[in-house]
């Protein structure tokens, strides 16, 4: 062994966290219980949690599997010095060299497909250990790649006139020509946590001129938070992408249109509103 590499381990073994010994030699092959009587002492169940078993050296076949492969310890046997693990891809035989490994060093990884640490248990913390970090990651980047399903995230308003409801601010909409807004039709009634609208699509039964209006609040004290106008042709759909705009928790969101119609408004327009939830801000 280089020199390095044995001044590397004889460090870990000092400090606790790695242990080297050769399987017995009168052990019979397994895959699963090894028997090294160099753990003797130990106590009974030493390893059984937190501790992983490497076969560095095969003794019989040298470079071929079992060769640094990694295995969970299940039990420790201190009367026998036996290991059950979980099993190697061949067997284990005597005469073979094997490093028990202290979970804090198995977390970091190998190169290689089986990586046998179970970090399924670990939380997202941005400023906890690298595993929570990488976890947190995960999780924020889940967010942003995974819209609420079309379910709930998007939703539409059959709009129908309403003379009573106030008139729409031209300037904004850039058509003079409009009539009456409808009222206000609920969309979303409390969302379910922060949120995030990207996209409003509009569709309609007649070719007009038309404005719509998404709002939060509810009742009677709607506040506009985007305002769109287009020409659409009857049948037709279009979509707005939005730079994304955050609307909290339990806020009810409401859409309104109004159309350049001279004999009434259309028989139904379908506005839907499309949102994120779990982006940070």
């Amino acid at each position: 062994m280089p020199g390095e590499i044995a001044d590397a381990l004889a460090a870990l073994l000092y400090r606790n966290v790695a242990y080297r010994g050769t399987t017995d030699s009168g052990m019979g092959a397994s895959t699963t219980n090894i028997d090294c009587a160099d753990f003797i002492g130990f106590g009974d169940d030493y390893f059984n949690t937190g501790w992983y078993m490497q076969i560095v050296h095969n003794t019989n076949s040298v470079g071929n599997a079992p060769e640094g492969e990694v295995r969970d310890i299940t039990d420790f046997d201190d009367g026998t010095g036996e290991f059950i693990v979980d099993a190697f891809t061949t067997n284990v035989e005597a005469g073979d060299e094997i490093i028990i490994l202290h979970e804090s060093l198995v977390a970091i990884g190998r190169n290689d497909g089986n990586n046998v640490f179970d970090s399924s248990n670990v939380s997202g913390n941005a400023d906890g250990s690298a595993l929570e970090r990488l976890e947190q990651l995960a999780v924020d980047v889940a967010a942003v790649d995974a819209p609420v399903s079309t379910a709930s995230a998007t939703a539409a308003g059959t709009i129908k006139q309403d003379s009573t409801s106030g008139t729409p601010d031209v300037v904004t909409c850039s058509i003079a020509a409009l009539n009456t807004f409808t009222a206000y039709t609920q969309v979303d009634a409390s969302l379910s946590a922060d949120s995030w609208i990207s996209h409003v699509s509009l569709s309609a039964d007649t070719t007009e001129d038309y404005c719509i209006e998404i709002a939060k609040g509810g009742g009677t004290s709607e506040v506009a938070i985007a305002r769109f106008s287009t020409r659409l042709i009857a049948e037709a759909s279009v979509i707005f992408a939005l730079v994304p705009i955050k609307v909290t928790s339990g806020t009810r969101i409401s859409v309104r249109a109004s159309s350049s119609a001279s004999g009434g408004f259309p028989d139904v327009v379908t506005i839907g509103v499309s949102y994120y939830q779990g982006l940070e801000t």
